[in-house]
């Protein structure tokens, strides 16, 4: 049994490193299975690989976490999508679905969506392997380090990232050395050929990797676009993913930047839930409109956009309303 006000083996999380695969590798480093751990250490009554932590961890499970390892309660929240409240995201919600965050869907402990990517090249660099809070975000399409598109299943056998199944439901696996491999076909993930991300013109490339690069210091030192600009190129992507808006949208950018056309399946999937090759085309889109205002504008006089589709939904009614006010007739929904 683990006891005592530190655990025998207590690693804190690496730079950037997602809640789940914290505790994860405190499991492994401690000669236990994760699921054996989690139940020794938060009881068989919470089940944590049913729901959805990394996103609503509850404060007891994080103090935990803080006094058996001896870190700090910030950083421990750090893993947590509480890093990017009023930064990327508003207030989180416990159950609505959160802006840039890929929704997981489980059932038995089994992931049901691709709700966590990776990069191939990082897990390979990496002394020892790990998986980021930031590759959880739909934004984030390819690594700002190595520019290449991110993954979001194992290339060998298609099934989603989870590396908590490494060893779960293996009676023979006692000891687990790497994540870097997949839980079901054990092919190492590190080893998946890579596609060089495509980012044209040059100001898209420098803005949206730059953001990137702030989410992966964690925003320190402070850099990146602020809330509402992040906002509004969330509103943008969703825009760009609706069937009933995206094809004159989509059609009025194209004409313009030469971009492939955008063909979206199924049509009815949000934002967040779309594969990383169309995330990647619509954000393409979104930010060459965000690089210079006057698109926008022109967007608007043009009929391509409507300034009340940019609010809709949203509390910053007001901002959009200062910035992108044109002397067209602004028609009411």
């Amino acid at each position: 049994m683990l006891s005592g006000e530190l655990w025998p083996a207590h690693p804190h999380p690496l730079h950037n490193e997602l809640l789940t695969c914290w505790i994860v590798r405190l499991a492994h480093a401690n000669g236990l299975k994760s699921q054996t751990f989690c139940e020794q250490v938060f009881g068989k009554e919470f089940q944590i690989w049913n729901r959805d932590i990394d996103r609503n961890a509850p404060e007891w499970l994080l103090n935990i976490l803080s006094s058996r390892t001896g870190t700090t309660q910030k950083a421990t929240q750090n893993t947590t999508a509480r890093l990017y409240e009023k930064r990327l995201l508003p207030v989180r919600h416990s159950y609505s679905q959160l802006r840039w965050l890929m929704p997981v869907k489980k059932h038995h402990r089994v992931n049901q969506s691709y709700a966590l990517q990776y990069c191939p090249l990082c897990l390979k660099e990496d002394t020892t392997p790990y998986f980021r809070l930031s590759w959880r975000l739909a934004l984030y399409t390819f690594c700002p380090k190595h520019k290449v598109l991110m993954l979001d299943r194992c290339q060998c056998c298609q099934k989603p990232i989870m590396f908590h199944r490494v060893e779960q439901g293996k009676p023979k696996i006692f000891e687990v050395t790497s994540l870097d491999y997949c839980w079901n076909c054990s092919h190492p993930l590190s080893s998946a050929t890579v596609e060089f991300a495509r980012l044209i013109p040059s100001l898209v490339d420098m803005k949206w990797t730059s953001l990137l690069r702030s989410i992966d210091r964690q925003f320190y030192p402070a850099g990146g676009l602020n809330f509402q600009n992040v906002t509004l190129l969330h509103q943008l992507c969703r825009l760009l993913s609706s069937k009933k808006y995206r094809p004159k949208l989509a059609k009025y950018i194209s004409d313009k930047t030469g971009y492939p056309s955008l063909e979206l399946e199924p049509a009815s999937l949000i934002f967040e839930q779309r594969s990383i090759q169309e995330r990647h085309a619509i954000l393409q889109m979104a930010w060459w409109l965000m690089t210079n205002r006057k698109r926008i504008k022109t967007a608007i006089k043009e009929k391509a956009l409507r300034i009340n589709w940019l609010y809709r939904d949203l509390d910053n009614k007001q901002y959009v309303l200062n910035k992108f006010r044109t002397d067209q007739h602004l028609k009411k929904d």
